[in-house]
């Protein structure tokens, strides 16, 4: 059951992403090579290790990482295709290390960044 406006918000904008992502992925949509899955690995762990590593802002202690800054490369330089991917697998590892986050808040977090990734075509 929804409970707070909050929620709708993300519902509403999860159902948006994965729509206009599936759009995308499938207009774009090939098996990667296997020079594409080394790549798609690659960035994948990558982008793991700048969320692991953590910048820390001095002035209000907040943190910040970069890992949407290799899906943007990814996408820009590979296409929609092999970036989707390695958000995937991305994401996969992400939910399972880090099993205290809720699993709305990843929710949240992959359609931000697949909106990301589609507004960047």
């Amino acid at each position: 059951m929804v409970k707070t406006r909050s929620q709708v918000y993300i519902y509403i904008l999860s159902l948006f992403s994965f729509f206009l992502g599936s759009v995308v992925f499938h207009s774009y949509f090939h098996l990667p090579t296997v020079e594409e899955w080394v790549w798609i690995y690659f960035l994948a762990i990558t982008a793991f290790f700048l969320t692991y590593f953590e910048i820390q802002v001095v002035e209000n202690k907040n943190t910040f990482s970069m890992d949407s800054a290799i899906f943007l490369a990814a996408a820009l330089h590979f296409g929609p295709s092999v970036a989707i991917w390695s958000f995937l697998l991305f994401s996969l590892v992400r939910i399972i290390y880090h099993r205290h986050i809720p699993l709305w808040a990843h929710l949240l977090n992959f359609s931000m960044y697949l909106l990301m990734m589609v507004a960047c075509e």
